[in-house]
C-alpha cells in the first residue's frame, strides 16, 4: 500500500512491543497520500509519536513510541514538527549542552525522511485543523534548570519561582487582527543577506537599545550587520529605525514579559497569569509604537515564555502581522519556539548571551563560544546588551576578527536559512 522508499523507512524503525500492524499499514497509507495535508511522515513525524504515527500525534502508535520517544524532542504540528522539527530541536540540545540526545541510528532514520508531493502549505504552516481521525498529543514535560533575566540597565539575575500556575491549560488565542501584509515585514524591513560563500554564520543582536541614547549612538557606530533590539518606550524610535535602515541594518521590537523572579520588566509586559485578550492588548500596544522592524523578542520573560497560554495569543498575532520571532530563551523550558511553529511564524532562538556576567574577559570568552557554535553547526546567534564593556569587546573584536571561516550576519538571514516557515511565508 506504500511506495519501497516508505517500506524501507519504516524497516529502519526498532522494534516496538504492542506496536499494531493495522496503524502501522494506516500510517504507511497516510504518508503515501500525504496525509491529505502533506506534512513529510504524517501528523506524528519522529518528533512525537513516531514515524508515519498512525492517527496522528498518538503516543504509543507508529514505529518509534514509547521505547524511542525520550530521546527525541517534542515534534510541533507546523512547519517545524515530526522529522524537521525533531531534529532542528535535537541539534540544537546536543549543541547547547555539548552532546547528543539521540543515537546516530535515529538521527539516520530521521535524515531519511522523503518530501511528498501536493504538500498544501496551509497546513504546512499550521493554519488549517488537523484530519478528524487525529488524536491530541500529550504535553513533554519541562526541564527543570536555572534561567536569567536581563535588566534594561543591570546585570542578569538568576530568575525565581514561577509566577504562574504551569497545569493552566493552553487558551485558545483570540481572532487575530490585521490581515497579512505582502511581502510580510519579516522580508520587507530585513537587512540585505550578505554572501556567505558556504561559511558559518554568526548573528549578534544587540537588546535594551533605546532607552541611553549615548550607548544607542554607540551601537548603531558599529561597523557591522548587527541586529538591534528596541525597546517600545524608546526615545525618537522611528529615527533609530530609520538610521538603522539607512546602514543596511534591521531593527527588533523588544517585547517586555513578566520573568519569573522580581524584576520589573516595564509596562504591558506579557504575563502567564493574564487573560489571552489581556496580552494581546498589551502587545498590539506595544506594536503600534513605531513601525520599521522585521521581528519581536522577548524582554525578560522567563515566566510568560514558558507558559503556552500566554504564547499562544502572542504567536498568533505576530502570524497575522507578518512578524519573525526571536526566543532570547531565558528560561530552559521555553515554549515560545513550540508555539511559533504551530502558528507558523518564522522564528529563531538565542545560542548565548554575551555579558550574562559583565566582564570584558568572560563576553570575550564567550564570543570564541559563539564562534564555536557556529563553525560546528554552521549558524549561531548571540545576544548581548548595550553596556560598555559588551561594546568595548565587541569594537576591538570587529577590528581584529578574521571572516574566513565565520560570516557575520543579520539575524533575518540565519531564520531565512534555518526555520523551514520561513521558507513558505
Amino acid at each position: 500500500e506504500a511506495s519501497p522508499e516508505i517500506l524501507g523507512l519504516m524497516d529502519l524503525a526498532p522494534p516496538v512491543s504492542g506496536a499494531r500492524p493495522d496503524i502501522l499499514r494506516d500510517g504507511a497509507r497516510r504518508v503515501e497520500s500525504g496525509l491529505e495535508a502533506g506534512l513529510a511522515i504524517g501528523f506524528g513525524g519522529v518528533g512525537f509519536g513516531g514515524v508515519g504515527g498512525g492517527r496522528a500525534r498518538r503516543p504509543g502508535a507508529g514505529l518509534l513510541a514509547e521505547s524511542v520517544r525520550p530521546a527525541l524532542p517534542r515534534g510541533g504540528r507546523g512547519s517545524n514538527g515530526g522529522l524537521g522539527g525533531g531534529r532542528r530541536r535535537l541539534r540544537r540540545r546536543r549543541d547547547q549542552q555539548g552532546g547528543s540526545e539521540a543515537s546516530p541510528e535515529i538521527l539516520g532514520l530521521m535524515d531519511l525522511a522523503p518530501p511528498v508531493s501536493g504538500a498544501r502549505p496551509d497546513i504546512l504552516r499550521g493554519d488549517a485543523p488537523p484530519p478528524a481521525t487525529a488524536a491530541s498529543a500529550a504535553e513533554a514535560p519541562a526541564a527543570e534548570a536555572p534561567a536569567f533575566e536581563t535588566a534594561t540597565s543591570g546585570a542578569p539575575t538568576a530568575g525565581g519561582p514561577a509566577s504562574a500556575d504551569p497545569a493552566a491549560p493552553r487558551a485558545e488565542p483570540p481572532e487575530p487582527s490585521p490581515p497579512e501584509p505582502s511581502p510580510p515585514p519579516w522580508r520587507r524591513y530585513a537587512a540585505p543577506a550578505p554572501e556567505i560563500g558556504g561559511r558559518a554564520m554568526l548573528a549578534i543582536v544587540i537588546d535594551d537599545v533605546g532607552p541611553d541614547r549615548a550607548a544607542a549612538e554607540r551601537v548603531l557606530a558599529l561597523a557591522a550587520p548587527i541586529s538591534v533590539a528596541l525597546m517600545p518606550d524608546a526615545p525618537g524610535a522611528d529615527a533609530l529605525v530609520e538610521h538603522l535602515r539607512g546602514l543596511g541594518r534591521e531593527a527588533l521590537l523588544h517585547v517586555p514579559m513578566r520573568p519569573k523572579g522580581p524584576q520589573d520588566p516595564g509596562p504591558d509586559a506579557i504575563a502567564p497569569n493574564a487573560p489571552p485578550e489581556e496580552n494581546l492588548r498589551r502587545l498590539r500596544r506595544h506594536l503600534a509604537r513605531f513601525e520599521g522592524y522585521f521581528a519581536v523578542n522577548n524582554h525578560m520573560g522567563s515566566a510568560a515564555t514558558a507558559s503556552p497560554a500566554a504564547m499562544a495569543p502572542v504567536m498568533a498575532e505576530l502570524r497575522a502581522r507578518g512578524l519573525a520571532f526571536l526566543d532570547s530563551r531565558t528560561a530552559v523550558d521555553s515554549v515560545a519556539a513550540e508555539e511559533a511553529d504551530r502558528a507558523g511564524v518564522p522564528h529563531e532562538e538565542n545560542d548565548i548571551f554575551l555579558d550574562a556576567v559583565i566582564d570584558r574577559a568572560e563576553i570575550a570568552r564567550r564570543l570564541r563560544q559563539a564562534e564555536r557554535i557556529a563553525v560546528r553547526r554552521g549558524h549561531a546567534i548571540a545576544i548581548g546588551h548595550p553596556h560598555a564593556a559588551t561594546l568595548d569587546v565587541l569594537e576591538r573584536w570587529l577590528e581584529e576578527r578574521s571572516d574566513r571561516e565565520i560570516a557575520l550576519v543579520p539575524l533575518s538571514s540565519v531564520i531565512a536559512r534555518t526555520d523551514p516557515a520561513a521558507a513558505a511565508r
